[in-house]
């Protein structure tokens, strides 16, 4: 098997020296909807299903809203990924693991099914950016291509939305700010990095990744999500997600 493994030697003073994180062998899926501040079911229904979404998988999935009028770049970072799936243009749009479906029994077979690789970060702000160091590890051998996508996720920004009881200081949550670019690798596909064609069981792979940090956010308002793609043919599917 021939395998092309694209590692990080890179050394900050910040992180531990280049130690690999320890990453648990567990599957993650990704709850998500693609949502717009002038969409009154958005402010209504949307904020409820995300809501209990995040209650009822919490620590089993990854809950993330990509919000049109919210932010100038939400367009772009739902494109990175949206063509890819067919996930459509409408709001809301509910997808789970990248499947346009709000059914969540998909959750459960893929979280029950055997863990091929994960992820896990650390991570800090310095100035005006958020940097990022993660470690994925390979518990399959594989002799497939995957890449991986870190988001930056935000809590607690007050803006308008329309439908929702708090109108212009609704506080929306789960919102994808931005996604990390890699500081030791460059770019090879709009929806992620890559990070290994084939890849030894218990291979590991660290990466460094920054991002730019908005003054007004709050550290602890702040979390990393982590998507892990395969590449299938000429197309890409869901392979793992992860976040604390």
């Amino acid at each position: 098997m021939a395998i092309t493994v694209v590692m990080s030697c890179k050394k900050s003073t910040q992180f531990e020296d280049s130690e690999f994180l320890s990453v648990e062998e567990k599957n993650m899926s990704v709850i998500a909807k693609r949502t717009w501040t002038g969409c009154p079911s958005c402010g209504r229904s949307g904020f409820k299903y995300l809501k209990e979404a995040e209650i009822d998988y919490k620590g089993k999935a990854v809950v993330m809203a990509w919000y049109l009028g919210l932010q100038d770049e939400a367009e772009d970072l739902f494109w990175a990924a949206g063509p890819e799936f067919n996930l459509g243009n409408s709001t809301p749009t509910y997808f789970t693991n990248f499947v346009k479906s709000a059914q969540r029994t998909v959750i459960e077979e893929h979280n029950s099914s055997p863990v091929v690789l994960n992820s896990n970060y650390d991570f800090f702000i310095s100035g005006d950016k958020v940097k990022i160091r993660t470690t994925t590890q390979f518990f399959k051998e594989t002799d497939d291509s995957y890449y991986l996508a870190t988001y930056l996720i935000v809590d607690g920004i007050v803006a308008p939305q329309s439908g929702h009881p708090d109108g212009a200081n609704a506080e929306h949550v789960n919102v994808v700010a931005d996604i990390a670019k890699p500081t030791t690798i460059s770019n090879k596909k709009d929806f992620g990095y890559l990070i290994a064609n084939g890849a030894r069981q218990n291979q590991k792979v660290n990466l460094e990744f920054d991002v730019d940090y908005n003054l007004n956010w709050e550290k602890e308002d702040i979390s990393i999500a982590i998507v892990m793609f395969k590449e299938q043919g000429d197309s890409i599917v869901f392979a793992n997600a992860f976040t604390k």
